[in-house]
Protein backbone atom coordinates (compact mmCIF):
# COMPACT_ATOMS: atom_id res chain seq x y z
CA UNK A 1 0.00 0.00 0.00
CA UNK A 2 1.03 3.44 -0.75
CA UNK A 3 1.35 5.85 2.23
CA UNK A 4 1.08 8.50 0.00
CA UNK A 5 -2.70 7.38 -0.82
CA UNK A 6 -3.47 7.12 2.66
CA UNK A 7 -2.39 9.94 3.55
CA UNK A 8 -4.23 11.88 0.40
CA UNK A 9 -7.81 10.25 1.81
CA UNK A 10 -7.21 11.25 5.03
CA UNK A 11 -10.20 13.08 6.30
CA UNK A 12 -10.17 13.26 10.32
CA UNK A 13 -8.25 12.36 13.60
CA UNK A 14 -9.55 10.58 16.32
CA UNK A 15 -7.96 11.07 19.72
CA UNK A 16 -8.03 9.15 22.55
CA UNK A 17 -8.71 10.79 26.52
CA UNK A 18 -6.79 9.11 28.74
CA UNK A 19 -3.48 8.71 28.59
CA UNK A 20 -3.39 10.36 25.12
CA UNK A 21 -4.70 13.72 25.60
CA UNK A 22 -5.15 13.88 29.47
CA UNK A 23 -2.44 12.86 32.05
CA UNK A 24 -4.98 11.09 34.51
CA UNK A 25 -1.75 10.40 37.37
CA UNK A 26 -3.45 12.64 39.79
CA UNK A 27 -6.84 12.09 39.29
CA UNK A 28 -6.37 8.46 39.97
CA UNK A 29 -4.11 9.16 42.70
CA UNK A 30 -7.07 11.10 44.16
CA UNK A 31 -9.54 7.78 43.65
CA UNK A 32 -6.97 5.65 45.35
CA UNK A 33 -6.50 7.85 48.74
CA UNK A 34 -10.26 8.42 48.56
CA UNK A 35 -10.76 4.39 48.40
CA UNK A 36 -7.41 4.08 51.28
CA UNK A 37 -5.08 2.47 48.81
CA UNK A 38 -1.94 3.09 47.53
CA UNK A 39 -1.92 4.67 43.54
CA UNK A 40 0.71 2.38 43.26
CA UNK A 41 -1.43 -0.38 44.43
CA UNK A 42 -4.83 1.10 42.10
CA UNK A 43 -2.69 1.16 39.26
CA UNK A 44 -1.14 -2.26 39.61
CA UNK A 45 -5.22 -3.17 39.80
CA UNK A 46 -6.30 -1.57 36.87
CA UNK A 47 -3.31 -3.05 34.86
CA UNK A 48 -4.30 -6.32 36.01
CA UNK A 49 -7.61 -6.52 35.48
CA UNK A 50 -7.23 -4.71 31.80
CA UNK A 51 -5.01 -7.32 31.11
CA UNK A 52 -7.06 -9.92 31.58
CA UNK A 53 -10.10 -8.39 29.38
CA UNK A 54 -11.79 -6.93 32.19
CA UNK A 55 -13.50 -3.40 32.83
CA UNK A 56 -10.71 -1.05 34.70
CA UNK A 57 -13.60 -0.53 37.14
CA UNK A 58 -13.13 -4.20 38.40
CA UNK A 59 -9.86 -3.09 40.14
CA UNK A 60 -12.09 -2.21 43.57
CA UNK A 61 -13.30 -5.27 43.73
CA UNK A 62 -10.10 -6.57 43.09
CA UNK A 63 -8.39 -4.85 45.71
CA UNK A 64 -11.48 -5.71 48.27
CA UNK A 65 -12.49 -1.69 48.83
CA UNK A 66 -15.39 0.28 47.72
CA UNK A 67 -14.78 2.76 44.82
CA UNK A 68 -14.92 6.08 45.92
CA UNK A 69 -18.25 7.71 45.15
CA UNK A 70 -17.18 10.41 42.38
CA UNK A 71 -15.80 9.42 39.27
CA UNK A 72 -12.26 10.86 38.82
CA UNK A 73 -12.41 14.72 38.24
CA UNK A 74 -10.55 15.80 35.28
CA UNK A 75 -9.41 19.04 35.10
CA UNK A 76 -7.41 21.58 32.54
CA UNK A 77 -4.68 21.19 34.21
CA UNK A 78 -4.64 17.62 33.27
CA UNK A 79 -4.08 18.03 29.71
CA UNK A 80 -0.46 16.98 28.45
CA UNK A 81 1.09 20.40 27.36
CA UNK A 82 1.25 19.51 23.57
CA UNK A 83 -2.51 18.26 23.63
CA UNK A 84 -3.99 21.69 22.51
CA UNK A 85 -0.97 21.94 20.17
CA UNK A 86 -1.92 19.28 18.52
CA UNK A 87 -5.35 18.84 18.18
CA UNK A 88 -5.18 22.99 16.97
CA UNK A 89 -2.41 21.86 14.08
CA UNK A 90 -4.68 19.04 12.89
CA UNK A 91 -7.71 21.14 12.59
CA UNK A 92 -5.39 23.74 10.85
CA UNK A 93 -4.46 21.35 8.26
CA UNK A 94 -8.42 20.71 7.22
CA UNK A 95 -8.90 17.94 9.28
CA UNK A 96 -11.54 16.80 11.12
CA UNK A 97 -10.97 16.51 15.31
CA UNK A 98 -12.47 14.03 17.15
CA UNK A 99 -11.96 12.92 20.37
CA UNK A 100 -13.27 9.95 22.48
CA UNK A 101 -12.82 7.66 24.86
CA UNK A 102 -13.69 4.88 27.31
CA UNK A 103 -14.89 7.84 29.63
CA UNK A 104 -18.24 6.88 32.33
CA UNK A 105 -21.48 8.09 30.89
CA UNK A 106 -21.46 10.43 33.94
CA UNK A 107 -18.66 12.38 32.69
CA UNK A 108 -19.86 14.96 29.84
CA UNK A 109 -18.58 18.12 28.49
CA UNK A 110 -19.81 21.68 30.40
Amino acid sequence: MNPDLVLADLRAVVFDVGETLVDESRAWSEQASAAGVTPFRLMAAIGSVISRGRDHRDAWALLGVAPPGLAPDIRTGDLYPDALDCLRAVRAAGLVVGVAGNQPRERRPP
